[in-house]
């Protein structure tokens, strides 16, 4: 650990904002380009780090390095990216399927390949879906889904924190893939297309 990173570190854990600045911008270019890769987004990537150093944040007075401030980034960043890449493809089959849904809602065009995804039912099951969610969370799901938004542009737009935007999306989708489920399963012939 040099000498300068052991500094920062140690101003953190007294809470000083400068430190964390100064370290983030050290190493979060690099940190980016360490998770990008794990994540296959760069805008995934930015959230990864951001949120490893909002961690950071959040245990500054308990935290303990053994061995670099570089090689405890990037562990921290790996696990993270980890978690978002698996959290990720796991929403990212009702994420499409609820984006050509919506797509026929606003009465896009949806390709023949695509009718069952975005047929009248589908879509209307889908709305109805939608409108069980709690307004929060349905705005966050909307703009992450509809308006193609990253984390990081919604808590910025939301003026809150990047995890309460995680917990509101997985709110959404383990409510969605609930009720999109019963519908798919009442409907087998729409089934073989998930």
């Amino acid at each position: 650990m040099t000498a300068h990173d052991t500094e920062l570190i140690r101003r953190i854990g007294r809470g000083d904002e400068s430190a964390l600045e100064a370290l983030m911008l050290a190493y979060a270019e690099w940190l980016v380009n360490v998770a990008a890769p794990i994540v296959a987004s760069e805008d995934l990537a930015q959230d990864v780090v951001q949120d490893v150093f909002v961690r950071l944040w959040e245990i500054r007075t308990q935290l303990q390095i053994q061995g670099s401030v570089a090689g405890y980034l990037y562990r921290a960043v790996c696990n993270r990216a980890r978690d978002v890449s698996v959290h990720e493809r796991s929403q990212q089959t009702l994420g499409m399927r609820a984006q050509q849904a919506l797509g026929a809602l606003d009465s896009q065009p949806v390709s023949a390949d695509a009718m069952s995804l975005g047929d009248p039912e589908f879509a209307r099951v889908l709305d109805t879906a939608l409108g069980t969610l709690q307004p929060r969370v349905r705005d966050i799901f909307l703009m992450r889904v509809q308006g193609d938004m990253s984390y990081a542009e919604i808590a910025e737009a939301l003026g809150i924190g990047i995890p309460t935007v995680r917990v509101q999306m997985s709110k959404a989708t383990t409510a969605l893939t609930r009720l999109m489920t019963t519908w798919l399963n009442s409907n087998p012939e729409r089934g073989d297309s998930r």
